[in-house]
């Protein structure tokens, strides 16, 4: 892949957040895994000790696909990726609205049909919704297209394809990163918690689905060093469901193992892993919350 390292920032050419990255094949999709550019071992988008500086990526990514900007608490940047929003040249309505509001840095992704965009700002979580969950406000329902928002544990490829128009800085947030963010990861329910009263049990259904929403979360942004452990805490947390009857093993295993699929035939035996997980969290069960009268 050609890169135009002229067009890409100095704001992140000038942090030592870079991976280069390979396509593979990961259950049977393409998946832009990221290496280390110093010693050609996985990275990982949580450990800052296998990433890179922007010259050693560019000096070592003649033997992968690409490079890629590790997103870090500790950097001012959040991303928006919009996929499948470029078709015959021409940029999606709904994405040109969005890139000319945030008025920032954006470039073309590798596959030439996406973009991505860095602003300067932050964002309370990752947003990775399904397009059913996306408001047809902003992608219509007859058109392609989908939204990530992305502030840590995650990288960007970047190709310096910039997209004409919008600036060759990252520029400060303005309200449309947060209306954006709202909108496609509306704020949780807080459920009340008081001493008048114990929960009815339609509360605590709600409670017990706001639990393995979390666990859910968690689990399928985790990353590729990382899931093993994710999985193995999420389960045990809801595992202290089961003495109350507000879930089945069956049912928590499921959705952890479906949150973020295993990708070899090994990974994929930690089903029974996460069972085993589920009922040691059973030991110990979860408190109840108290519903205000």
């Amino acid at each position: 892949m050609i890169i135009e390292p002229i067009n890409i920032p100095d704001a992140l050419t000038q942090r030592p957040q870079w991976v280069v990255w390979r396509s593979e094949l990961r259950s049977s999709k393409p998946t832009k895994v990221p290496y280390d550019a110093k010693t050609g071992a996985l990275a990982e988008t949580n450990n800052s000790a296998t990433w890179a500086s922007f010259q050693d990526a560019i000096q070592a990514c003649g033997g992968y696909d690409g490079i890629g900007y590790v997103f870090s608490p500790d950097d001012p940047f959040t991303g928006i990726d919009f996929d499948d929003c470029i078709a015959d040249n021409q940029v999606a309505p709904w994405a040109d609205t969005l890139i000319t509001a945030f008025a920032s840095y954006s470039e073309v992704s590798p596959s030439g049909t996406g973009i991505k965009i860095w602003v300067e700002g932050a964002i309370p979580s990752s947003a990775k919704p399904r397009k059913e969950k996306i408001p047809t406000s902003i992608i219509p329902a007859d058109q392609p297209g989908s939204i990530e928002m992305y502030f840590e544990r995650r990288f960007f490829t970047v190709t310096g394809w910039h997209v004409e128009g919008t600036p060759l800085t990252i520029t400060p947030a303005n309200g449309v990163l947060t209306d954006l963010h709202t909108q496609l990861k509306p704020p949780p329910i807080t459920l009340p918690h008081t001493t008048t009263r114990t929960a009815g049990r339609k509360y605590l259904e709600r409670w017990a689905q706001h639990k393995i929403d979390y666990a859910v979360e968690r689990v399928s942004q985790a990353t590729d060093g990382n899931k093993h452990n994710e999985r193995y805490a999420m389960a045990r947390l809801l595992g202290g469901l089961l003495p109350h009857g507000l879930a089945t093993d069956d049912q928590i295993a499921r959705a952890i193992f479906e949150a973020n699929p295993p990708a070899t035939p090994a990974q994929r035996s930690e089903y029974k892993t996460i069972l085993d997980a589920i009922r040691d969290g059973a030991k110990i069960p979860l408190p109840l919350p108290e519903e205000t009268p």
